[in-house]
């Protein structure tokens, strides 16, 4: 489907990716896509309500796209929501609802969210706030019972920014698979790097290029707690909080 038409060679949109519960540099990227004629897509699915400068992520490109499924903040099975406030956006993306039909002279797809998950999904907004607000007052309580680890960096907040916390991620200066091979042994859910880095993956080799950074964060440096899939008794908290310091004293950080 025709979706965006090319201009000049260019590229005719950007997807910015709202990491981990915490928003992008959200306000200077749509400010470079409005001056350069480029569409600014929001990757909301990991921060519901997260914010910059007062504002929602998902809501400050052209269109936010949120997620649904079973290991996102809000679930109701499967599926998701497009938002926009450009409404010939909003018609193009209607199209890919139902193969363009009654809303559309445009050909469409065949995207529909089955009707059982709808349901699931307005009860869930109707209770998301409260639902992102718990998340965050764990994930605040977890990293204040972790306290300060010379090596070790606890997620950061930038300035008038709000962090959602759908997972708690860590960086570690060295000794990463020592140090989580103590918290594996005390029994705290984490995993021990994020997804594979896209120019790692066999579909994009073609495209390959030498990304350091990312190739570092993923062998050697990141690892995080799973918040948004699980609910902590503030005893868990503790024991958290307790498996981290006995693992900064066995690898000496």
């Amino acid at each position: 489907m025709e979706f965006l038409t090319p201009v000049a060679n260019r590229p005719v949109a950007v997807f910015v990716t709202n990491l981990f519960g915490h928003p992008a540099q959200l306000h200077a990227i749509r400010k470079s896509c409005d001056m350069t004629g480029i569409t600014m897509i929001e990757d909301n699915a990991q921060s519901p309500f997260a914010m910059e400068r007062g504002r929602y992520a998902g809501t400050i490109g052209h269109i936010g796209v949120f997620s649904l499924n079973i290991h996102k903040p809000l679930q109701c099975g499967e599926g998701g929501m497009i938002v926009t406030d450009d409404d010939d956006l909003a018609e193009r993306m209607r199209a890919f609802i139902n193969h363009g039909e009654h809303v559309s002279d445009r050909i469409g797809l065949n995207l529909r969210m089955p009707e059982l998950c709808a349901v699931v999904a307005l009860t869930q907004l109707q209770r998301s706030k409260a639902i992102i607000d718990r998340r965050v007052e764990q994930a605040e309580a977890i990293i204040d019972v972790i306290g300060f680890i010379p090596g070790l960096r606890p997620p950061v907040t930038r300035t008038n920014c709000k962090h959602v916390y759908y997972t708690i991620p860590f960086l570690i200066d060295r000794s990463r698979a020592a140090f989580c091979e103590v918290l594996a042994a005390e029994g705290i859910p984490f995993a021990e790097h994020y997804a594979e880095p896209l120019h790692q993956m066999q579909a994009f080799k073609r495209w390959y290029q030498q990304c350091p950074v990312a190739s570092d964060l993923y062998t050697k440096r990141l690892f995080y707690l799973e918040n948004c899939t699980w609910t902590f008794t503030k005893r868990e908290i503790k024991k958290i909080g307790e498996a981290f310091q006995k693992a900064a004293e066995k690898v000496k950080l």
